[in-house]
C-alpha cells in the first residue's frame, strides 16, 4: 500500500515526507471532492504503529484517504484505465492475461464487539485460464507501459472472472460475495 500510495502522489506531485516514524502529505487535488482532510500527519502504513498512538493515521483498507485513492484509480477520470500494459521485466515477456482487483472483508470477533480486516487481494488469471501467482505482483507494482489497444486476440474477460472469483473463494474462504468482497476492476 506504501509503494501504491507514494507512485500515486508523485503522479499528483505530491510527496510522502517521512517524519520520524509517521509520514505527512497534503492530498492531492483530484481527491478533494472526496471530503478528505488538507494534509495527513502522523500517517503509518504500520498497523502496530498506529495502535501505540492515538493521533496516528493508520493508512489501510477502511482508512478514507486509501478509500477515495483506490476509488479515484477504478475511475476514468484517472486514466490509467488501460486494455493493455506490458510489463518492463523481461522475465514476463510472451505472458498474458487479465488482472483482477478484490478487496476481502474478515470479521473478527473481540469480546463483544466485531472488528473488520481488509484484504487487497489481486488475481492474474493468465490467457490460459490458470491463475498465475509469479506475475500478479508485477502487474500491480511493477513498471509497465500502455500498450496497443486493439481488440484482436484479446479473449473475453468473462472466463477468467469466474476463474478468479473461484481461485479467491478457494484462498480467502470467501461465501459470501456480496457482504465480504468488493470487486474493483
Amino acid at each position: 500500500m506504501q509503494t501504491f500510495t507514494e507512485r500515486f502522489l508523485a503522479r499528483h506531485r505530491r510527496q510522502l515526507q517521512r517524519k520520524d516514524a509517521f509520514f505527512e502529505f497534503l492530498v492531492p487535488d483530484v481527491l478533494r471532492p472526496a471530503g478528505l482532510l488538507e494534509r495527513y500527519r502522523n500517517a503509518t502504513f504500520e498497523r502496530e504503529l498506529a495502535i501505540h498512538r492515538s493521533d496516528a493515521e493508520f493508512l489501510a483498507l477502511g482508512h478514507p484517504y486509501i478509500d477515495a485513492m483506490l476509488q479515484y484509480v477504478g475511475s476514468y477520470d484517472f486514466g490509467g484505465l488501460t486494455p493493455v500494459r506490458h510489463l518492463k521485466d523481461p522475465k514476463f515477456a510472451g505472458r498474458s492475461g487479465f488482472l483482477f482487483a478484490f478487496i476481502v472483508r474478515q470479521r473478527i470477533t473481540r469480546g463483544d464487539s466485531d472488528e473488520c480486516l481488509f484484504q487487497f487481494e489481486p488475481v492474474f488469471v493468465a490467457a490460459d485460464g490458470q491463475v498465475d501467482e509469479e506475475i500478479v505482483m508485477a502487474a500491480v507494482t511493477g513498471d509497465a507501459g500502455a500498450g496497443d489497444s486493439a481488440a484482436n486476440g484479446i479473449p473475453d474477460p468473462e472466463n477468467a472472472f469466474r476463474r478468479a472469483r473461484k481461485y479467491l473463494e478457494e484462498k480467502a474462504g470467501v461465501w459470501d460475495w456480496a457482504d465480504d468482497v468488493e470487486f474493483l476492476g
